[in-house]
């Protein structure tokens, strides 16, 4: 079970971009990687955000700004983009949850 700002949750769910914008947390983003050839990926990996920006932790044992402001919202949730989950989800939870066009 995820807790955000007070909130349980026993099934992750994707945040919505007003979620992310106005809120803070930690949880799973989900990056939908075009790719130059070969197969699309979609990697998950764990993160933190605060109002619109957010923080990604790679296994490797470092982090990376991932991004905020106008770029943000323009790939939040959208193809090729990436979005956050409030735990990690299961390969079945991802796939099933649409992304917008």
């Amino acid at each position: 079970m995820v807790t955000m700002q007070g909130t349980c949750y026993a099934r992750p769910r994707v945040l919505s971009l007003e979620e992310v914008k106005s809120g803070k947390g930690a949880g799973w983003m989900e990056n939908w990687v075009e790719p130059d050839e070969g197969p699309e990926i979609k990697e998950l990996l764990e993160c933190a955000w605060i109002r619109g920006a957010a923080l990604v932790y790679y296994t490797m044992g470092y982090t990376d700004y991932a991004s905020e402001g106008e770029f943000f919202d323009r790939m939040y949730g959208k193809k090729f983009g990436f979005r956050i989950w409030t735990g990690r989800p299961s390969p079945a939870l991802m796939e099933s949850e649409p992304w917008e066009t």
